[in-house]
């Protein structure tokens, strides 16, 4: 099974010292024939009040820096050959979601929480994960350790129209563990509907056969999402916990100590092209690994529409 990213964009901040993100888009880039990857940074435009207190910004002149910067690093990882550099002006999230949509980049790969840009401040990596219309890779700059643990995340009460998602976590996480020789974990969460409860001997008893309907329906959806992607998986490495997405995924992070958590952003009913993101970002916020966030079929970013 072979990772479908080709064409991969990494927005690397020209004055941090890391080359995580760079050397892992290189190669994933090196798995696929003509493979290709590209180094972004910004120098974003000065606003009104900042041109009042410090002057005019010399756009060519930031430009020649923050270029000469990129390549610099690329040279110190032997790849000033294989990977091409630019440099984005205006709003970063904006520039950076138009700049995706119109090369059209398979993956695009960045530092958690590294700020973008000479005047760049704010929660980037969020909106990122929003608005960007390719999966996004964040990792963590000051890991050296190979990824040697996947963990995918997928959702058994994902609706039929959904369904596309779980299968393209299981597929991306399954090629990542192959491609590093990793070890692969799923985990998932099932929860039970509202439920007025009283202490009746017909309500407990109502309450336990709801219950256990709600988990064995959550565990033969398990199983097909599992069947439908992977041919054999070890029942110690699937996690089919109770409860709240966002903790079980933090208590699986916990217990599994993953390199890599794989895991999909959700659509929010009735505003087409936006994406809440509620469990990967609040997910994203607590871990130390590296997170690839997915998006669902059919998302446009309506930054880039």
């Amino acid at each position: 099974m072979k990772l479908r990213f080709k064409n991969i964009l990494v927005i690397q901040n020209a004055k941090s010292e890391s080359s995580r993100a760079i050397k892992l888009a290189l190669d994933l880039a090196r798995e696929k024939e003509g493979g290709k990857v590209t180094v972004v940074d910004f120098v974003q435009q000065p606003t009104w009040l900042w041109s009042e207190a410090f002057g005019d910004l010399d756009i060519k002149e930031a430009t020649r820096k923050i270029s000469s910067r990129l390549n610099r690093l690329l040279e110190n990882v032997g790849a000033n050959s294989e990977a091409g550099v630019e440099i984005l002006t205006g709003r970063p999230i904006t520039e950076i979601v138009k700049f995706v949509a119109d090369k059209k980049y398979d993956l695009v790969i960045k530092d958690a929480f590294a700020e973008t840009g000479e005047l760049f401040l704010g929660s980037f990596d969020m909106r990122l994960m929003r608005y960007c219309p390719c999966p996004v890779l964040l990792t963590q700059p000051n890991r050296s350790s190979e990824i040697k643990t996947v963990l995918a995340a997928v959702d058994p009460e994902a609706k039929p129209t959904e369904e596309a998602i779980n299968n393209e976590i299981i597929r991306q996480a399954t090629s990542f563990a192959k491609l590093r020789s990793a070890t692969l974990h799923i985990v998932a969460a099932w929860s039970m509907p509202g439920f007025n409860f009283d202490n009746s001997d017909s309500n407990l008893e109502d309450l336990e056969i709801r219950t256990l309907t709600a988990e064995r329906k959550a565990k033969d959806n398990l199983t097909a999402i599992v069947d439908h992607g992977l041919d054999t998986i070890e029942s110690d490495r699937i996690h089919l916990c109770h409860g709240d997405p966002y903790q079980c995924i933090l208590d699986a992070v916990g217990e599994i100590q993953p390199d890599l958590l794989v895991i999909g952003s959700q659509s929010r009913i009735g505003i087409p092209g936006l994406l809440i993101g509620n469990t990967s970002e609040k997910v994203l916020r607590q871990v130390d690994c590296e997170v690839l966030t997915l998006k669902p079929d059919g998302f446009v970013s309506p930054i880039a529409a």
